[in-house]
């Protein structure tokens, strides 16, 4: 039986687009550490290696899906449920960087 994992990520450019070099650095390891550990199995899809091209689309993230005999499967996710964690998210982060260009090292720590 196939272990139905992600094999390929591509960025829509407009996700590849970062605000820092720094969360350009951070994105990209996050794509390397899912492309290196994963197990993908999509519901009402045979277990297969896929390829997934990430998008963003009319306030969506979209996923299109190829398996390896080439169908394809798009699914969007609406990005609203998530906009107070992607806040939290950049504040925690603006915070953190902060406490590094200070040398702030228990700060560093806390926020870790």
């Amino acid at each position: 039986m196939t272990q139905a994992r992600i094999t390929k990520i591509n960025l829509d450019p407009l996700l590849q687009e970062a605000a820092t070099p720094q969360l350009a650095r951070d994105r990209d390891m996050a794509l390397h550490d899912l492309l290196s550990f994963n197990s993908f199995q999509p519901a009402k899809l045979p277990p297969d290696n896929y390829e997934t091209a990430l998008g963003y689309e009319n306030g969506r993230l979209t996923f299109d899906m190829r398996d390896q005999t080439g169908h394809q499967t798009i699914i969007g996710l609406s990005l609203t449920p998530f906009r107070r964690l992607f806040r939290d998210y950049f504040e925690i982060y603006e915070a953190y960087q902060a406490a590094l260009l200070n040398g702030a090292a228990a700060q560093v720590e806390a926020i870790d």
